[in-house]
C-alpha cells in the first residue's frame, strides 16, 4: 500500500509539472518557477567518501537569488552573454540560474576544448565575463562564484536563452542557442518517456535519484541529466572526481537509481566487470554466464520482475558495480557496443539507446519494456516534438520544435527553423530507427561496395594506442581504408613494433571487406580535446596539410636496442608506488615494458586518473604529452625529459 501511494504522488506530481509547461508562457522563467515549486525536495547530493550532504530546492533557490542579485548589479543592463566555467556541482546550478535571473544569457564553457578554441567561442559570441569558482587564461573578466552574494531581491527580468557548444570533434568553433520554447518541448518529451516506460518512474528507498557526472555543457548532460530530472524535483548526486572508483562508489552509497551516461562509462564498467571475472576459477566464470543468460530469457518473459530478480541473483556483481537501486539506464552520444548493452540488461540494469545531437536536443530514446529490442541497438521512435525523415540518400533530418534556434559557426550565423540534416545514415522499421554511422565517413571499396569504417573501427581495442580512427585514404573514387594509430612519442621500439603486430592479428580476423589495407602510426595529435571520437573529416585535411604526419608499421626498421633503465632509481620507485595506489595494482606486477592496459588490464578512466597523480606528486602543470604512454619506462624517461 506504501509503495503504491508513492507511485501515486509520483504521477499526480507529473501531472501538476506538465501543467505548468503547457499553461505557462514558453519561457526559461516557466521552466524555473515550475522546477523550484517542491521547496523541501532534494535538489542535490554531494559527499566526501563518507557523509551525505543534502541541498533542497529551497536552499538552492535561495542561493541562485543571491547570486543574481549580486550578479546583476556588477554587469548591469543588456550584459548579452556571460560565460560559465565550471564542472557539475550544486554551485553549477546556482550560476547557471542566477545568470539567466540576472537577465544574463549563459555559455557553458566546455572545460575539454582547449584554450584556443575555448577564446575563438568567448569571441563570437562577444562574452566580456566569466563566472567561475577560480580565475583562469581565458579573455575577460572573471567573477568569482563564491564571492557574487548579495541580500537584496534579484532584479525582475529574467533572460530566455543560452548557448552550449558541440563537442567539436573536428575542431570548428559552433555554439547553438536555445530557448525556452525549445526546452519546454523536450520536457513535454519526457513526458512520453513517463508514460511509456514504468521504469522511468521506479523508485528505490522512495526516492529517484540520477548519477549526475556527465558534464551539463554537454546537450545530453544538460537536457536529459539536469532537465528532464531536476523539473520533476527529483535529486541529482554529484561526484567528487572521475575515477572509477568514485563513480561506482558513489552510485551505491548513494542508493541512484537512473544513470544516463556515454559509452565509455558503460565500456569500462564492462571491461573492469570481464577482468574481475577472469580472475575467478572456470566453473564460476561458467555458473554467472548460465546465470546471466537466464536473467535475460527471463527479462523477455517478465520485464520488470525478470530485472530485479536478475540484481538479487547476481549482486555478488552488481553490488560491486552501481549497487542494486538502478532501475532505468540511457546511452547517447556514440556507439555502444552491443556486448555492453547484453550484459547490463542482465545484470538487471535497463540500459536503453538514444539519440541526439548538439544542434537538436535529444530527440528519441528505445523504451522497449524487453530487452530483445534494445539489443537491437534501435534507438526508438522520435519524440512527440520531432519526426525523422530518411533522406534519398539514406541521411537523417530532424525536423520539429524543440530544436536549437540559432547556430554560430566561425562567423556564420544560421536559423535552423525546426529543420536540421544531421549527415548519419539510419534505417528504420515500424518500431524504430537505427543509427548506421556517418556518410561523409563511407569509403568506396575495391569492388565498389560501401564500406562502414565504423564497422572495422570497432574491433579495434589497442594497447599503447592513444586515440585511433579507420578512415578512406586518397581520391574519392579509389581510397584505400587505413588505420591511424596515434602514439606517445616516448614509445620505445619494441612496444611500437608490437602494436603494429598486434594491430595486423586484429585485422586478419575481420571479414575480407571489412580489413584495413594500411596500418599508419603517428605522434600527432588526432583527437581533439573534448572530443569523444576522431573526426575522420578533419584528420584527413590535418593529413592532407601536413600537420598530421604518417608513418608505415612496414616500414619500421628492425628494432632498436633498449636504452638501459634503472627501475631502481627514485624516480621510478615514486612512479611505480603512484600507480599502484590508482590501479589498486601489487607493485612487483609493474614492470618497466608491463602494458597498463594488455598486461594490468587498467581501465580509461584509471589511467588518466594516474597521469593526474603523477604531475600532482611532481608538481608539472600538466601530463598532457604523455597520453598514450603506457608502460612504466615510458613513463619514466617522460618525466626525466621534462622535470
Amino acid at each position: 500500500m506504501k509503495k503504491a501511494m508513492k507511485h501515486e504522488n509520483l504521477r499526480r506530481l507529473i501531472r501538476q509539472k506538465i501543467a505548468v509547461l503547457e499553461n505557462g508562457e514558453k519561457t526559461m522563467e516557466t521552466v524555473y518557477r515550475g522546477m523550484f515549486d517542491r521547496p523541501d525536495a532534494v535538489a542535490c547530493e554531494t559527499d566526501d567518501g563518507y557523509t551525505v550532504e543534502q541541498t533542497t530546492y529551497a536552499a538552492l533557490a535561495a542561493r541562485i537569488d543571491s547570486f543574481a542579485s549580486a550578479l546583476a548589479k556588477r554587469i548591469g543592463g543588456d550584459p548579452g552573454y556571460v560565460a560559465l566555467a565550471m564542472d557539475n556541482s550544486p554551485a553549477f546550478l546556482a550560476a547557471f540560474w542566477g545568470i539567466l535571473h540576472a537577465g544574463a544569457k549563459p555559455y557553458l564553457v566546455n572545460l575539454r576544448h582547449p584554450q584556443a578554441l575555448q577564446v575563438q567561442l568567448l569571441q563570437m559570441l562577444d562574452i566580456h565575463y566569466i563566472i567561475s569558482e577560480k580565475k583562469g587564461d581565458l579573455p575577460g573578466e572573471y567573477l568569482l562564484f563564491d564571492e557574487l552574494q548579495s541580500a537584496e531581491a534579484p532584479p525582475a527580468v529574467f533572460a530566455d536563452a543560452f548557448a552550449l557548444s558541440t563537442s567539436a570533434t573536428g575542431g570548428k568553433a559552433v555554439a547553438c542557442e536555445y530557448t525556452g520554447t525549445a526546452v519546454i518541448e523536450q520536457l513535454l518529451d519526457a513526458r512520453g518517456i513517463l508514460k511509456k516506460s514504468r521504469r522511468a518512474k521506479q523508485h528505490a528507498h522512495g526516492a529517484l535519484k540520477q548519477l549526475a557526472f556527465l558534464p551539463f555543457y554537454h546537450v545530453f548532460g544538460l537536457f536529459a541529466v539536469y532537465f528532464w530530472f531536476a523539473y520533476f524535483s527529483r535529486t541529482m548526486v554529484f561526484v567528487r572526481d572521475l575515477s572509477p572508483q568514485t563513480l561506482l562508489g558513489t552510485a551505491r552509497l548513494h542508493h541512484v537509481t537512473h544513470i544516463f551516461a556515454v559509452p565509455m562509462l558503460w565500456h569500462e564498467a564492462e571491461r573492469q566487470l570481464l577482468r574481475t571475472l577472469a580472475e575467478k576459477p572456470e566453473k564460476e566464470q561458467k555458473r554467472f554466464w548460465r546465470a546471466h543468460a537466464f536473467c535475460l530469457r527471463l527479462q523477455q518473459l517478465f520485464p520488470y520482475a525478470g530485472a530485479a530478480f536478475a540484481r538479487r541473483l547476481l549482486h555478488a556483481v552488481t553490488d560491486e558495480l552501481f549497487g542494486r537501486d538502478v532501475r532505468f539506464c540511457i546511452s547517447g552520444g556514440s556507439y555502444l557496443r552491443p556486448s555492453a548493452l547484453r550484459l547490463f540488461n542482465g545484470l538487471g540494469y535497463p540500459l536503453h539507446n538514444g539519440y541526439g545531437m548538439t544542434e537538436t536536443g535529444i530527440t528519441s530514446v528505445e523504451l522497449a519494456v524487453r530487452p530483445k529490442r534494445r539489443l537491437a541497438g534501435s534507438v526508438g521512435a522520435p519524440f512527440d516534438s520531432v519526426r525523422y525523415v530518411q533522406n534519398e540518400d539514406g541521411t537523417l533530418t530532424v525536423c520539429g520544435t524543440a530544436l536549437c534556434s540559432r547556430i554560430l559557426r566561425q562567423g556564420e550565423e544560421i536559423f535552423p527553423q525546426g529543420k536540421i540534416c544531421t549527415d548519419d545514415l539510419v534505417s528504420h522499421d515500424e518500431k524504430g530507427w537505427f543509427v548506421r554511422g556517418r556518410r561523409a565517413d563511407t569509403v568506396i571499396g575495391e569492388n565498389g561496395e560501401n564500406i562502414d569504417p565504423d564497422l572495422c573501427e570497432r574491433a579495434f581495442s589497442l594497447p599503447d594506442a592513444a586515440a585511433l580512427c579507420v578512415l578512406g585514404l586518397g581520391p574519392i573514387e579509389q581510397q584505400t581504408l587505413s588505420l591511424v594509430i596515434e602514439v606517445s612519442p616516448y614509445l620505445s621500439a619494441r612496444r611500437l613494433k608490437a602494436l603494429g603486430d598486434y594491430a595486423d592479428a586484429v585485422n586478419e580476423t575481420l571479414p575480407l571487406p571489412q580489413r584495413v589495407r594500411a596500418l599508419y602510426y603517428t605522434v600527432d595529435p588526432i583527437l581533439h580535446p573534448g572530443a569523444i571520437k576522431v573526426s575522420r573529416r578533419a584528420l584527413r585535411e590535418a593529413i592532407e596539410k601536413g600537420t598530421v604526419q604518417l608513418s608505415r608499421f612496414s616500414a619500421l626498421p628492425p628494432e632498436a636496442a633498449e636504452a638501459s633503465f634503472d627501475e631502481t632509481s627514485a624516480l621510478c620507485r615514486r612512479v611505480r608506488s603512484i600507480l599502484a595506489q590508482v590501479f589498486r595494482a601489487e607493485e612487483e606486477k609493474i614492470t618497466p615494458h608491463a602494458s597498463f592496459f594488455a598486461d594490468l588490464g587498467v581501465s580509461s578512466l584509471a589511467y588518466f586518473a594516474a597521469l593526474s597523480a603523477v604531475a600532482k606528486e611532481f608538481s608539472l602543470p600538466s601530463t598532457d604529452g604523455a597520453q598514450g604512454i603506457s608502460t612504466l619506462q615510458g613513463l619514466c624517461e617522460y618525466l626525466e625529459a621534462h622535470l
